[in-house]
């Protein structure tokens, strides 16, 4: 009889962690892909500022080079680094949501883990008694 509760014991623990390490991995998918796009969101950033930088670098040396222009031109101009800047302060956004899920997905693993050894702990005090 003590031999059939010892294997059960066994086969339960054995499905504990099984069912840990599942969720663990579930978890570790999860941050690895929240870091994919956080990774995402900063190289689209870094994209962008170079992107914004050149053009308006473009747009003031043609303005130099043709006085004449009309205000509608420099107006373009001052609308398309408007937007540029709402995309870089929405992907800044972005990157804060990302870091903030991230974080949160990190301290719900260490929760877990700690649960799982605060009862392997108890299994282990309770099978020693």
């Amino acid at each position: 009889m003590e031999k059939l509760d010892e294997v059960q014991w066994e086969n339960e623990k054995h499905l504990v962690e099984k069912f840990c390490l599942s969720k663990f991995s579930e978890m570790e998918n999860t941050l690895k892909n929240a870091g994919v796009q956080f990774d995402f969101a900063t190289e689209a950033t870094k994209m962008l500022e170079i992107v914004k930088c050149s053009k308006i670098r473009e747009y003031t040396e043609a303005y130099k080079l043709s006085a004449s222009e009309s205000e509608g031109v420099w107006q373009d101009i001052i609308e398309k680094e408007r937007k540029c800047i709402e995309n870089l302060v929405h992907l800044g956004k972005r990157i804060h949501q990302l870091r903030l899920h991230r974080d949160e997905v990190e301290q719900r693993m260490l929760e877990l883990k700690l649960r799982v050894f605060e009862k392997a702990e108890a299994e282990v005090a309770s099978a020693d008694i």
